[in-house]
């Protein structure tokens, strides 16, 4: 093994964020060490799958209009831009993840999509939460100023 496949691995398989990539029907077909910590499904019950296994059941059919979309036009304003979106783990745990894709084409026939994935769930919670306590605070305020 080359010295940059080695350096590669090594990055695929020590980031906390998910590598993966599926082949242009959204089938699992690379499936890293991130993307089990993050979704709890290990390497092997993953790939094979659809994406479907982490994508919730209400917003499958957006996200598949999406992807065949880009399967048509081979790009995606999510090569450039992330993607912030509810996701299910193993167990049906709700997540929110933020992610970004590559558009993976060899002699220009696509071969699939690439992504780069961080669990946002954490981050989510706390700006809801944050949210929340701001217009809990501006209610408080009006009323205080219909009071007055």
């Amino acid at each position: 093994m080359s010295q940059n496949c080695q350096i590669l691995e090594a990055i695929f398989n020590g980031v906390g964020d998910g590598i993966l990539f599926c082949d242009v029907d959204g089938i699992i077909k690379i499936w890293s060490r991130g993307c089990e910590k993050i979704f709890g499904y290990s390497s092997s019950e993953a790939i094979g799958q659809s994406l479907d296994i982490i994508i919730p059941e209400k917003y499958r059919k957006r996200h598949w209009d999406g992807f065949f979309s880009a399967v048509k036009s081979k790009s995606s304003k999510y090569s450039d831009d992330l993607l912030s979106v509810p996701a299910i783990g193993k167990n049906n745990k709700s997540l929110s993840i933020d992610f970004s894709i590559a558009i993976v084409e060899q002699d220009s026939k696509l071969l699939g999509f690439g992504a780069i994935i961080r669990d946002a769930t954490k981050s989510f919670l706390e700006k809801k939460q944050l949210k929340n306590e701001i217009e809990e605070l501006k209610n408080k305020l009006k009323q205080f100023k219909e009071d007055v």
